[in-house]
């Protein structure tokens, strides 16, 4: 009984915890980025990415992350936070133009994007493959970010022509 007690309480904890990172992520966003104009939107887009990963995250996955995030320095969240975006867009304008995926141009954006990817999934158990799936079939998760199963799928055609060793 006392320990049901400890595990809801945890749970609840969890919540409010992903609740206060969400909220403070969206008004740094704001605070560096504006809001182009509604502030009300990035704080809704900021709660549906927050119901998702709760969605797909085990509670230990969440906490992993969270903690993860929270041993970066404020400086190295706000340069990952704004590579993402760019370097979504510069993948996505590579294969709307029809790179080739295995051109070096679009390589090199493999291998960012790997870099980025490693420092978050082998945090938790089961942490890619969840991932996977979540982008995979959340398409409010591929509208917010860009990364749609299209993109995915051309970058990992141009994953699979670097050599083995940097696939991994």
């Amino acid at each position: 009984m006392l320990q049901a007690q400890i595990e809801q309480i945890e749970a609840q904890l969890l919540a409010q915890e992903t609740l206060l990172q969400t909220l403070k992520n969206a008004a740094r966003r704001l605070a560096q980025h504006g809001d182009g104009g509604d502030a009300l939107q990035v704080l809704l887009d900021a709660m549906q990415i927050r119901r998702v990963h709760e969605r797909w995250f085990s509670p230990e996955q969440m906490r992993a992350l969270r903690r993860r995030w929270e041993m970066l320095p404020v400086a190295e969240r706000d340069a990952v936070e704004t590579e993402w975006p760019q370097l979504v867009a510069q993948a996505r304008a590579a294969m709307d133009a029809g790179r080739d995926p295995a051109s070096p141009e679009v390589q090199a954006l493999v291998r960012r994007w790997l870099v980025l990817q490693r420092r978050f999934i082998d945090m938790a158990p089961g942490m890619e493959d969840t991932m996977r799936q979540m982008y995979a079939q959340e398409p409010e998760l591929a509208r917010q970010s860009g990364i749609s199963n299209e993109l995915i799928a051309y970058l990992r055609r141009s994953k699979a022509t670097l050599p083995p060793e940097e696939q991994t």
